[in-house]
């Protein structure tokens, strides 16, 4: 259920009143609110995993202990206002399971300048070929090399790269090494935290 676009969820009872609508929380807590203003979906039949990864998301962050002065979900009230993607971007149809309908994108002729062994031709080319890829790993496993060859490969195909993490040193890092093969078209200036 979604009022002006906020989602609302564990609703116990609804009771309308020509134009408004009085909803009653399980909470107790008790909203009024005009029945144009209100969007019911009916919630399809769960196989025990969500097809909508923002819904999903939205139902996840209700349930957070960091709560403002008045209990509300401090991360839920960022996914209130949320709104999907640009349909032609991957984001729309990963937030909504349906990746499989992007075509597979076969790898070109990729190239390796920064070196790598098996596993790390292998996310190269994986990462290449789909529309969301996850590289990980412990230290020392050659991830800033794989990022490397990455971009490398990226930007043969003139395609746009950012490079982000959840630390500036990891993206520091990438840039020094990028640096140091002399490549002139990367700029502090181009590259944020």
């Amino acid at each position: 259920m979604f009022v002006q676009g906020e989602q609302l969820a564990d609703i116990d009872e609804m009771l309308h009143f020509g134009k408004w609508v009085k909803l009653f929380h399980k909470s107790g807590e008790q909203w009024l609110c005009l029945f144009s203003d209100l969007d019911v979906q009916q919630a399809e039949p769960s196989s025990g995993r969500s097809q909508d990864v923002l819904a999903y998301f939205r139902e996840l962050a209700e349930g957070s202990a960091l709560r403002s002065i008045d209990d509300q979900s401090l991360m839920a009230m960022k996914y209130r206002h949320l709104k999907r993607g640009v349909s032609r971007s991957v984001l729309p149809g990963f937030l909504e399971a349906r990746l499989s309908g992007f075509e597979k994108r076969l790898p070109p002729d990729l190239i390796f300048p920064f070196g790598c062994n098996k596993s790390q031709k292998l996310a190269v080319q994986r990462a290449i070929e789909h529309p969301v890829s996850v590289i990980q790993g412990p230290p020392g496993t050659g991830k800033t090399q794989t990022i490397l060859n990455l971009i490398a490969n990226l930007l043969l195909q003139n395609k746009r790269v950012a490079v982000v993490s959840n630390n500036n040193s990891a993206t520091a890092n990438v840039l020094e090494k990028l640096q140091k093969y002399e490549l002139d078209s990367v700029s502090r200036s181009d590259w944020s935290g």
